[in-house]
């Protein structure tokens, strides 16, 4: 069996998220060279109960 070289790997992309008390951080990445695409945060989230 051979390997077909013409074949390119997956486009690999990350999506991170941090959830505080009172914010929502999050993040995406492009796994070629680890490139940040979009980033951003939310703040003041009303606290539930």
């Amino acid at each position: 069996m051979t390997k077909d070289l013409s074949m390119k790997p997956a486009n690999t992309r990350i999506l991170t998220i941090n959830g505080g008390s009172s914010s929502i951080k999050f993040a995406r990445f492009d796994t070629g060279g680890i490139i940040l695409i979009l980033a951003g945060v939310v703040r003041g989230l009303p606290a539930v109960g």
